[in-house]
Parts: structure tokens; sequence; C-alpha cells
């Protein structure tokens, strides 16, 4: 049997959460009966070779932003050229500034169109967010199926004429326990690979980017070194603001207890290393990361600005972004830190298990309507 195949825009280079939830789901699907190939600007896709050696296809074409007029033509050509081959086109975006794709598979009879939401807010320039209610208005037109990671996303990228309709649902930032479980041989290893085996270590996963308020969390830190002076902070991922925090961590004296680890291929054994998790965002969809974070049983001290659909374990602290960054730390060296013995279990009964949500995605692939 040919496998059917679905077609992925959105993937960037930069392996964040929306990326990792993609992948997430491309593991677990049968690939012998459905298949994923990626429609990418500029550049090749985070996992390239990860798509590749799982028999996906890779197209690069022009972006918008770097030729608009080249854009629109080779949009055009590919899917004058290949709609016929998909049941589906899954558009995966932090907005709805560039629909497209979309546009185009509608044009060329693609059957199923989907929209899928990752963000609760503007990222962008004000162009982008000026685009995204333009087409926020229009988006019923061109998709006919339209996800979100949770219902706050879903809320922020479409009217309510789409929210009130079968077609709408939340798809789960679903993960594979068995991967983030806490295993105790793991972290010893990884404490010692970093040299912090005799230090309290908070960790933090993000794109150095305002969203993730990397400012705020080196103030927390800042508090938490103050009084615990063996405490380590571990930044895991890359991003356009980096250079500030490398600095303001210089101007604070603290270049020695904060390692900048760049994008990671073994954020889940990073993980093991840490004691604390800490996500002071400024808004999000679903976090990934988070999930990620309470499946390992860490203790995880995240802004209320998050959706309360990311808490699924008891060790899953909200704290208000209007309290000092000295409440924050008082909360993090409580005594009430201890791993949650019990994360698997909760995130299972959550239904969060990446198993279940990918059978489900996979039906609806090979089924369609």
């Amino acid at each position: 049997m040919t496998a059917k195949r679905a077609l992925v825009f959105g993937m960037t280079p930069n392996p964040g959460g929306m990326e990792s939830v993609v992948m997430n789901y491309y593991r677990h699907i049968d690939i012998q009966k459905i298949q994923f190939d990626f429609l990418c600007y500029d550049e090749q896709p985070a996992y390239s070779d990860e798509i590749k050696n799982l028999g996906g296809k890779i197209f690069i074409i022009t972006s918008r932003r770097k030729n608009p007029k080249r854009n629109r033509d080779e949009l055009r050509s590919f899917f004058k050229e290949h709609s016929q081959e998909y049941v589906a086109v899954w558009e995966n975006a932090n907005s709805l500034s560039d629909i497209a794709p979309l546009v185009f598979a509608k044009k060329y009879g693609v059957t199923n169109r989907i929209i899928h939401a990752h963000n609760s807010k503007n990222m962008g320039e004000k162009i982008t967010q000026l685009l995204h209610s333009i087409n926020r208005l229009r988006i019923q037109r061109y998709a006919n199926h339209f996800w979100a990671c949770s219902q706050l996303a879903g809320e922020w990228m479409y009217p309510q004429s789409v929210l009130s309709t079968k077609n709408y649902q939340i798809i789960k930032n679903a993960i594979d326990l068995s991967k983030f479980a806490y295993n105790k041989d793991i972290r010893l290893k990884k404490r010692k690979e970093l040299k912090i085996e005799n230090c309290f270590v908070i960790g933090h996963v993000g794109r150095f980017h305002f969203q993730k308020n990397h400012q705020f969390l080196i103030d927390i830190f800042n508090e938490v070194h103050k009084n615990f002076d063996n405490s380590i902070l571990l930044l895991i991922g890359q991003g356009e603001d980096e250079q500030i925090i490398r600095e303001k961590v210089k101007s604070l004296g603290l270049l020695d207890y904060v390692k900048f680890l760049g994008a990671r291929a073994d954020t889940a054994e990073l993980y093991q290393a840490m004691d604390i998790f800490v996500l002071p965002s400024h808004f999000e969809g679903l976090p990934l990361v988070l999930l990620e974070a309470q499946a390992n049983g860490l203790p995880c001290y995240v802004s209320d600005c998050i959706s309360k659909e990311a808490k699924v374990t008891s060790s899953c602290q909200y704290l208000s972004l209007n309290l000092p960054a000295e409440k924050w730390a008082d909360k993090i060296m409580s005594h009430e830190n201890n791993r949650n013995p019990d994360a698997v279990k909760e995130i299972q009964n959550s239904n969060y298990d990446i198993q279940k949500n990918a059978k489900n995605l996979e039906a609806f692939f090979i089924n369609g309507d």
C-alpha cells in the first residue's frame, strides 16, 4: 500500500516548540500509511536529516520577506505541479500573517486545508499584527480545519465564528513520556559532564526573545544566587536577544554561574540535570518545554500568563509577573522542591501522551473528513 502524503508548512531552521510538536507527531505516526513532506522558506528546516531518513521530502522556495513576487510565483508553481499528491496541507503558525500556502492549496484543489495555532500573541513586528488582523477576517475562505495547541491560542488566532464550528479542535502538544521520565543515572552523568555535581540547578529552555522574558529570569536567578552561592542557571536555546542577556549576566557578576548551552539535541537529558524549571514567559500558546519538564517530575514555576491547560502535574505552580523577583526566588528556594514521583502517571491521565494522540492525528490524515 502506498502511503498517503500530507504537506507541512511552517517549520523553520530553529528547533523551537512548534518544530518539536510537528516532529513528535511525525516520529509516532505510521509512515507506511501517512507520510509528511515539508514546504519551507529559504533554508532547510530543523531536523532536516531526520525528516529525510523518515522518508519525507523537503521543498525550499523563496520567502515573502526576501522577494514577495518570487514567493507568490514559486508557491503557485509548486501547488500547480504537486497539489494532487497531497490529501492535506497542514500550516503551523504563530500568526495569520502569511496564509498564502492555504490560498494556493484551495485554488489547486487540496481537500483538507489545516491552519494550526501555536501561540497566543503577536511575536513579530507591527506589520505582522496588521496582516494577522486582516487574514483573521478571511481565514475561513481558505482553511477548512482549525487547530490550536490551547484554547488561549485558538481564541487569539481565530474569530468566534470559527471557535463555534465542528472543524475547530485542540490538538495536544503531546510528548513521548518514556523520553522524559526521571532517570537517576542520566542525572548523575549529565551533572558530572556539566561540572555541576554539587550545585542547586535552575533550568530554562526557550528562544532568546521578549516572549520568554529572560530579563526577569536573570533577576530571579540573581536573587536566588544571593542566598545559594552554589546555584547554577542553565539556559538552553538560541535567539536574537542572547547577546543582551549575556551582557546583563556579566553586569551582575554571574558569568561563572549562568551556562549558555545553545540549541541542544540532548534537552531530554538536560532536564535530568536540573532541580527546578522556571518559565516566566510574557505569553505562550502551550509551551511544550513545560510539559517535558513536568514529565521529568521537576518543580515548575511559571508565569500566570501561560494557559492553565499547561498544568498537567501537581508540581507546576503559577506566579504573577507583577510579583518582584525576590518573591519568585523565595518560592524557588522553598523546601518543597522535590521531584514529583507520580509525574508520568499524572501526564498519562491528562491525555498528553504522544502514543494516543499520534494515532488520532494519523486517522485524520488517512480518512480526511
